[in-house]
């Protein structure tokens, strides 16, 4: 699969896990992947993806896997996520562009592996 991440994804309401991994996806993450509020799990690895990690993602506060690793993500990692993935498990995101330190509050996830 190639382009961008449908839209009609965030019509899925009740979506838990999301695998569109190992793909050609292009473009920035949805920030309205918020709009999903019942997902546990993300998996966009090995895409295209470029652009920022969205702030938003902070909302999906069922979220216990993310792996956004081994696309083209720039930016730092937004320090808003440890205040409200409480559930976070499992967080990838090697094989990126990503700059600057890992925010101190990612030390109060304590479930983070």
């Amino acid at each position: 699969l190639n382009g961008t991440i449908s839209e009609s994804i965030f019509k899925l309401a009740d979506l838990e896990i999301l695998y569109m991994d190992t793909n050609e996806f292009s473009g920035e993450i949805p920030y309205r992947l918020d709009d999903v509020p019942h997902l546990e799990e993300v998996h966009l690895y090995a895409n295209h993806l470029t652009g920022t990690l969205p702030p938003e993602l902070n909302e999906l506060h069922h979220l216990k896997v993310l792996y956004l690793d081994t696309n083209i993500l720039t930016g730092k990692i937004p320090g808003e996520w440890a205040q409200f993935l409480h559930d976070l498990q499992q967080l990838f995101l090697y094989d990126n562009q990503l700059t600057g330190p890992l925010p101190k509050s990612m030390g109060r996830m304590e479930d983070l592996v």
